[in-house]
């Protein structure tokens, strides 16, 4: 079977058909040709998402050929979904030449093309959804004890990768115990799935047998935290491939409706019904669960591997191996465990007698098949898990080794006033209306690229980026705290200018990824606090912001931040103009002493007093519009510059210099584009002046603080 696979794909490979940008598929009423961007074909790694370079492509697949042939046929079988994503995913198929079929990416094609081998004509489509994610990952979030700071960010970084890693975990538990493979896993990521699954008989009834035992599973483990949402809806196979986007719209509108139905109880909750639990054992269980979430938070972002493993009976636990989940259903228990390394890793699955068959996952590392000469086992396969989990590390003495940092050492330098924060939340715009009328004609496999496509954007690249330095030729050192990234949107937080800077190179890198289509875009809010402000808040006040950027007007693709709503272009400008002021401010522009921190505030009270904030009317009975420049008030704040230099002890040269700068990179632009109309589409631009305003004096209460 995985010759076969290996045979059709080197076919693939030598008819070298090109693959189209699946991106310039979309079209949300922008006029433009489509079908120009090709992609050229090369080897997925985790840093190559976005720009990169490659291993040679020839020499890589030959030698992960040769790794792929030492293992069993069963486990050649589990390893070929994810042998290729890595060769496929950026060539197209031979077998589809019609224009809807251009930018189906190989490895999607084939996953498609396996699905449907069987002779079924009836087929069954399968939605999974986590829901209550926000109150499991933010909600308790305190800290266990006086000085407990460190755990707080363990916590949170442990919840959201247990989340991260559930939905690809969950649907491997459905497919295992229906007796299919991982090809019928149409896409996991952003806390939910899909599955495409042929219909027997007996599918129907073992659905609900599963439902049943899953929500059993996780009520055992998550209480009522976190709870797992199953929709299915039976479809021929005509229609899934004729009419996908049809097929999804309702099976979105049947999960929407079980969301609203009250938590059934089952069978299982009369035979096996919760122990009540004293207090004190309440207390113990609950210090239990901070002790395994902690655990995880510290040690994950530092592993290379994952293990899923299979098994006839619990798999033994031990405190090098924490377990992430695992489930005992009908046929087998199914556990998700992070070995400390590879060795940990061979010593666990050969110790298990029990063990029916197990999976190495490499993290965030392509090169998944160089390992199978270690692993004498004919049950082990391998994979590939791209995984959000970026977090500051620093060296603790007492532990003697790298622990994760706490919000206030990201932000260490400076004094109180200066140690800020700032949240990133983001989302792309309008994704399910993309998916749904986004593509008109929109075939199945695109659906499928389009949805592979996103998740390695935001759960490899997102990661790898947030890793970057300065002194790898970045702007800026990132050095993010990762809450969440996956899917379609993304929580990050770290040091204010580093998230501003991470923001303007991640909605660059996205708007390279999509071929610079105008219509695929994301829109963010970045929040600002100190260290101590409680992370459910920066969560919740970030989401407001960027919920105010979407909803600023109909084309959303824009970012709140100052309490200013800008395009990502604007943004972009107004960040590089704080820059210049920040040098301006600190004498750097002009051959002349440091101006007084006050004088920022100066040009930010002339921007700001400028212009009418309300309709008025004059004692003349002449009528202003609101936006309209207030000619008298702009001419006295200009010379009030100057007169407020003098009185610093600036002389009439250097106060006219210092001026002229401003007056260069702001009046001139401000006059110029301000509108006497009162046009409410003209106002904003002006008041995106005090982005650039804000940022200079934070930039240099940063400095200052440094230096004291």
């Amino acid at each position: 079977m995985a010759n076969l696979g290996m045979n059709k794909l080197q076919a693939a490979l030598e008819s070298n058909i090109k693959l189209y940008s699946v991106f310039e598929r979309i079209t949300l009423g922008n006029a433009r040709s489509q079908m120009n961007h090709q992609h050229e074909r090369r080897v997925l790694t985790y840093e190559n998402i976005v720009g990169g370079t490659a291993p040679d492509f020839d020499e890589s697949l030959k030698n992960d050929r040769l790794q792929l042939e030492k293992l069993s046929d069963a486990a050649q079988a589990e390893s070929l979904p994810y042998f290729f994503q890595k060769y496929g995913w950026r060539i197209g198929d031979p077998a589809r030449t019609e224009d809807n079929q251009l930018a189906v990416a190989y490895c999607d094609a084939y996953r498609l093309e396996k699905i449907f081998e069987s002779a079924a004509q009836e087929f069954i489509l399968l939605k999974g959804d986590l829901a209550g994610i926000q109150n499991y990952i933010y909600g308790n979030i305190q800290p266990k004890q006086a000085g407990g700071l460190r755990d707080i960010a363990k916590k949170l970084r442990g919840r959201s990768l247990i989340v991260s890693l559930l939905t690809d975990f969950l649907a491997g538990v459905i497919l295992r115990e229906l007796g299919l493979s991982s090809w019928h896993l149409l896409f996991a990521g952003g806390g939910h799935f899909n599955l495409l699954l042929p219909k027997t008989a007996e599918t129907p009834a073992l659905l609900k047998v599963l439902s049943e035992d899953l929500d059993f599973q996780m009520r055992r483990r998550f209480g009522e935290n976190l709870q797992l949402v199953v929709a299915h809806l039976e479809f021929s196979k005509n229609d899934i491939e004729k009419n996908p986007s049809e097929c999804f719209s309702k099976l979105i509108s049947q999960l929407e409706r079980q969301k609203q139905q009250t938590h059934k109880k089952y069978l299982h909750d009369h035979f096996f019904p919760e122990e009540k639990m004293t207090s004190e054992e309440m207390k113990k269980r609950r210090e239990e669960i901070d002790d395994w979430e902690i655990d995880i938070g510290e040690r994950l972002p530092k592993k290379d591997f994952l293990v899923e493993a299979v098994t006839t009976t619990p798999i033994f636990r031990t405190r090098k191996l924490p377990e992430i989940v695992t489930f005992e259903m009908h046929r087998h228990c199914y556990s998700l465990l992070v070995p400390e390394n590879l060795n940990n890793a061979k010593t666990m699955l050969s110790e298990s007698e029990d063990l029916v068959s197990a999976q190495v996952l490499s993290i965030n590392d392509t090169e998944f098949l160089k390992h199978a000469g270690h692993f004498q086992n004919s049950k082990i396969s391998f994979g590939l898990r791209f995984l959000g989990k970026t977090l500051p590390m620093i060296f603790d003495k007492n532990k003697q080794r790298e622990v994760p940092k706490t919000f206030e050492e990201i932000v260490k330098e400076g004094n109180d006033e200066n140690k800020l924060l700032a949240a990133l939340r983001l989302d792309v715009d309008d994704l399910g209306f993309i998916f749904s009328r986004g593509m008109p004609g929109a075939s199945l496999g695109e659906i499928l690229t389009l949805s592979r496509e996103m998740q390695y954007f935001f759960s490899a690249h997102f990661d790898y980026l947030a890793t970057q330095k300065k002194e790898d030729g970045f702007e800026n050192d990132h050095d993010l705290y990762l809450i969440y990234s996956g899917g379609d949107d993304a929580f990050a937080v770290g040091k204010w200018d580093n998230v501003i800077h991470f923001a303007r190179k991640l909605r660059a890198d996205f708007h390279e990824f999509t071929f610079k289509n105008p219509d695929v875009h994301f829109s963010a809010g970045i929040f600002m606090g100190n260290p101590h402000y409680p992370v459910g808040r920066f969560y919740r006040d970030a989401g407001k912001l960027q919920d105010d950027a979407k909803n600023s007007n109909e084309r959303k693709n824009r970012v709140k931040i100052f309490n200013q709503i800008l395009d990502w272009e604007e943004f972009d400008s107004k960040i590089n103009l704080g820059e210049k002021f920040a040098r301006v401010f600190e004498g750097e522009e002009t051959e002349m002493k440091k101006l007084p921190s006050a004088f920022a505030y100066r040009i930010l009270n002339l921007v700001k007093s400028s212009f009418r904030e309300s309709t008025y009317e004059d004692r003349e009975g002449n009528w202003y519009n609101r936006g309209s420049i207030n000619p008298g008030r702009f001419s006295r704040n200009v010379a009030g510059l100057r007169y407020f230099l003098a009185r610093q002890g600036f002389d009439k040269k250097r106060s006219e210099e210092a001026v002229s700068v401003i007056e260069k990179e702001l009046i001139w632009d401000f006059m110029r584009s301000f509108d006497f109309n009162g046009d409410e589409d003209k106002i904003y631009p002006v008041r995106d002046y005090l982005v650039a305003l804000n940022y200079a004096i934070f930039k240099n209460r940063a400095k200052a603080s440094q230096k004291s």
